[in-house]
Formats: structure tokens, sequence, C-alpha cells
């Protein structure tokens, strides 16, 4: 501002020394007052620019603040969009036990009213939870345990009185270092372990199977032995004797012996069904008779059957058998009477159907269902029932058989036994078979043996248990054959082929080692095709594999048979075949 008051000054007198004298203090004054207010300018203009700075920089501080609380708070949601996305059920505690945070999964899954939740309190969450669980000790003292050892994490079970079941986990909250508070994760196993369970059951089932299944077909070899020479024994015996009498009670032993074999075999999923198309309404019309005479008078039995047709393809003596398990345990089951209820239906099972859960697949099923209104079965009993010799009777009611064999009967024949049971509320078995479709196989009849008149033939034996061989031989001889005897394949082989004369049947143990029963049944034919072939096994998977082999020419006899049946079987294969 002076400068410009000078370059007036000089414009005005020439020169700053041609200002006059009496004005010179003015203009000094007043040139001196310019320079202050250049200088308060000067320094205005720095405070200005200072402040803009500052204000800058606090603009920049805030603007950062207000980012940072917009990071948080979108950090915030997606933590909680996070644990809302979650299946689980989480709740995050105080070292205090008040409920700081949840997300909705934690009150769904163990469904809380509005009040447990808004209270918000540990205190409230188990006292809800106390009488809804089977262990109300169990899991305050967990919890317990788990806030005074804050740095540990804890696992446990929590079973509920509904039958659903969860896995808790508990895990500290830190913040830099510090334990805060736990964090508690609840998750809904039910259907896991359900699953799990019926895994463990099917492999233990499995598992004692085979080893029933072995020692059954071991069995069978045995008791063709004894039953074979018993008879051969009562054969030779006068009536009425005492040795007779003594050979009587073994046989009957023998033969309860076997009915106990087959029993195995049927829960090991390894007898010999006769597979057929049956109308399971017309099976459970057949037993009804024999029904009404096992039932005591005081227990009523109802019978309920569609109008259509309820086709399975199974052993009518087997479904039949199992029938008549069922009702003798429910009989058992209602000493005080009851009812006996037994229905049949067509069931379409769909892939969401809670059955589905409990192993029936989605499909078309027959669905046999017996049920009573006993005792009801204790829940530590259900998963044992199908076990082997397993029992809730008394030592002298039974041998624990009878359940087992309806598990393997119903196994083998694609099906599925489910059972429903309350203590004093009775039991409920429903038996899903596969629908099939055809002509239902007619009513047997019984039918008289095929005795053929004059001599038997000749018959070739191929069998590598000695004890059997020397019995079929024995038996054969007996009923008039020729016998040939080779204790395996290639020796049969060898016999046939080194023999002159006619051999007009064969018969061979289906498994032997080195040559097998149907390689040697094959390569005999090949040069007698005019033999017939008796196949014997205790296996049922060699009834499988071989059934094409069955026909006009060749037939089956399953072990353990006696010198009877495989006399007969051998005429009736014969018959009309020897001149």
């Amino acid at each position: 501002m002076h400068k410009l008051l000078v370059r007036q000054l000089r414009k005005q007198f020439g020169s700053l020394d041609a200002v006059p004298e009496s004005l010179r203090p003015l203009f000094t004054a007043v040139a001196a007052a310019y320079v202050q207010a250049d200088d308060e300018r000067a320094m205005l203009e720095l405070s200005m620019e200072n402040l803009s700075v500052e204000l800058a920089d606090r603009y920049y501080r805030l603007r950062n603040a207000i980012d940072e609380k917009d990071g948080v708070s979108q950090a915030l949601s997606v933590l909680a969009a996070t644990l809302e996305s979650t299946a689980d059920g989480i709740v995050v505690m105080d070292l205090d036990g008040r409920i700081v945070r949840s997300n909705s999964r934690f009150a769904a899954l163990l469904q809380l009213p509005e009040e447990v939740l808004n209270a918000r309190d540990e205190t409230a969450l188990f006292g809800f939870l106390s009488s809804r669980v089977e262990d109300p000790i169990a899991l305050v003292a967990e919890a317990s345990a788990a806030a005074q050892h804050t740095d540990r994490s804890t696992s446990d079970v929590v079973r509920f009185t509904d039958g659903r079941v969860f896995e808790r986990y508990s895990l500290p909250q830190r913040i830099d270092g510090r334990t805060i508070g736990r964090v508690w994760t609840w998750r809904d196993v039910t259907e896991q372990r359900s699953l799990t369970a019926q895994l463990e059951q099917a492999q233990k089932m499995d598992a004692v199977g085979r080893l029933a299944g072995g020692i059954a077909h071991d069995f069978n070899n045995l008791m063709t032995v004894i039953l074979s020479n018993a008879e051969f024994l009562q054969e030779d015996l006068t009536e009425g004797t005492p040795q007779r009498s003594d050979v009587d009670e073994i046989l009957k032993s023998a033969r309860r012996a076997t009915t106990l074999t087959q029993q195995l075999l049927a829960f090991s999923r390894n007898q010999m069904l006769r597979l057929a198309v049956l109308d399971l309404n017309a099976v459970v019309y057949a037993v009804e008779p024999m029904l009404r005479r096992l039932i005591v008078e005081h227990i009523a039995i109802e019978i309920h059957t569609p109008a259509e047709l309820c086709l399975v393809s199974a052993d009518r003596s087997q479904m039949e058998q199992a029938l008549l398990n069922l009702a003798i345990n429910a009989r058992d089951a209602m000493p005080r009477g009851g009812v006996l209820h037994i229905q049949t239906a067509r069931a379409r099972v769909m892939a969401d159907d809670p059955i589905t859960a409990r192993g029936v697949l989605a499909g078309d099923w027959i669905l046999l269902q017996v049920r009573d209104t006993g005792t009801g079965i204790k829940r530590e009993h259900l998963g044992r029932i199908f076990e082997p010799f397993f029992s809730t009777k008394a030592l002298d009611r039974g041998t624990g058989l009878g359940l087992s064999m309806l598990y393997g009967i119903v196994a083998q024949s694609g099906g599925h036994v489910v059972v429903d049971s309350e203590v004093g509320a009775g039991s409920c078995f429903s038996i899903y078979l596969p629908e099939t479709h055809g002509l239902p196989e007619l009513e047997p009849v019984d039918v008289a043996p095929v005795t053929v008149a004059g001599r038997a033939g000749t018959a070739l034996v191929a069998e590598d248990e000695d004890a059997i061989r020397h019995l079929m031989q024995r038996s054969l001889e007996r009923g008039g054959f020729t016998v040939l005897c080779a204790a395996n394949g290639q020796e049969a082989l060898a016999l046939a082929r080194a023999y002159v004369g006619e051999i007009h049947l064969l018969v061979t143990d289906m498994l032997m080692p080195g040559l097998s029963g149907r390689d040697l049944a094959v390569a005999v034919r090949a040069q007698r095709p005019e033999t017939r072939v008796l196949y014997v096994s205790g296996h049922s998977e060699d009834l499988v594999e071989w059934t094409g082999l069955v026909n006009a020419h060749s037939g089956f006899l399953a072990k353990p048979f006696t010198a009877r049946t495989l006399d007969v079987a051998a005429r009736e294969l014969l018959a009309g075949s020897i001149p």
C-alpha cells in the first residue's frame, strides 16, 4: 500500500524531495500506517493460511474417522450377515453369563420363546432348557466348567427329550490377547447321528451275519451226517425198543438243531429262498387259521387288507414263518390281553418322506404291518432286537432267533424292517417289500414223491467232505444205485472217462477245490449227454449263481439233507430215464 502512496506523491510533486516540508510529517505518518497495515495484512494472510491448513487437517481427520466408522459399521454388518447365514446356532456370552449377541438360528434350533431371548441371561436360558434336555445337570455343569476355565475349548452332546441331538462347542472370545467372553455353537446332528447309528447297526449286523452264516454252513455238513446216520439206525431198529426211542430223540433234537441252523442262515441272508411272485394278502389269510390257534382267546386279531393285490417276490414259507414269529412275539407282549393288528397296503414312498431317514428308499413298496397293544420295548433294547440270541424274555421262552430270522428274510428279499415302540404303548413292526408285477403263485399242493421201479442205475458222487461223501455213497447204495466215489472234481472226471458203463446220475457238491461242480458237470455231460446232475450245496449264493443250470436234466439239493431226501431227489430226477 505504501508503494502506491509513493507513486501518487511522485506523480503529484514530481519527486519525494519536492514534497512540501509541511506535508512530510503527514506523509511519513501515512507511510508508516500503510507499512503497519501491510504487515498486519501479511500476518493475517499467514494466520489464514495456517487456519486453512489446520481446518484441512481437521477435515481429513474427521473424514478418516467417518470412513473408519463406516468401515466398522460395514464390518459389523458383514459379521451379522455371516452369523445369520450359518446353519449353526451361535450365542456370544460375556464372562458374567450375559448374552451379548446371538443369531436367529440359535433361537429357532432351541425353540426359545421371546421372554428368554429378551432376558439375555444365561440363567433364563438354562432354566428354559432344563425341562427339555435329558441331562440338565450335565448341561449346566459343562457351561460352568467352560466359564471357569475361560481359555479352554470345550464340547459336549446335548440330547433333547423329543429325540433331537445337538453338538455344543464353546470357544474363548479374545481381543488383544485378553479373554472377554465365550462363543457357543449349537449344531443339530440328529439326522447325522441317526444315519451313523444305522450304518454302525448295519455293519454290526453284517459282521454277526457273516459269523452266523459261516458257522451255519459248517454246521449243515455236521447235521447232514448226524441226521442221515440216525435215520439208518432208525430203519434198522424195531419200533418200541429202548434203542429205537433213543434214536428217535436224537433225530428230534437234530431236526431242532437244523431249524436253528436255518434261522441263523436266514439272519445272515444266506438262507435258501425259493422266490416267487406272491400276493401278500393271500399269505396273511393262509396263515390266519394257524394264528388263531396260537393266539390266546383274550387277544383279538384284526386283519385289514386292500381290495387290490399286494404282489412281492419272496419265499412263501419264509414269509409265513416271519409273520408267525411276529405274531408270537406280540402274543408274549400281551399277557393280559390286547389287540393284534395285521395290515397290508401298497405304499408309495417319496424322496421327502420321513421314512427315508430310516433306510427305506423312495419308490413303490408293499407294506406288511404287525402292531400290538402290549408292553412295548425299552429304547435301549431297540438297537439289539435283531441280534441272534438277544432276547428280553426269560431263558425258557424261545431262542432269541425269531426277529433275527425276520431281519434276514426281509433283507434277503430286498426289503426293510422299521420298528416303533414305546414302553406301555405296544410295538409296531413295519415290513417294506419291493412291489413286483406278474401272476401270483398258486397255493402249494402236496405231491407224493416219485419212485422208480426196478434198478436205480449208476451214480457218480463228487464231494470233498469225507463224512458226507461216505454218507452219500451209503444212502445211494441202500437205494439200489451202483456208486462211484471221488474226493474232488478232477478225480470224478477221471472216473467218468475211465468207466465203461453208463453213468445215470452225477451227484456233485457245487464248491470243491480245483474243479467246481459246474465245470465237472459240463465236462461229464459233454461226454455223456444222458447223465443227469444233482447239485448239492449249503451256500445260498450257489443257488443264485447256478439257477440257470437247474432244468429237466439237473436238480438242486440243499444241505442239510438226510439219506431219505437224497434218495427221493435222485429218483425224482431220474424218473422215466432208466428203462
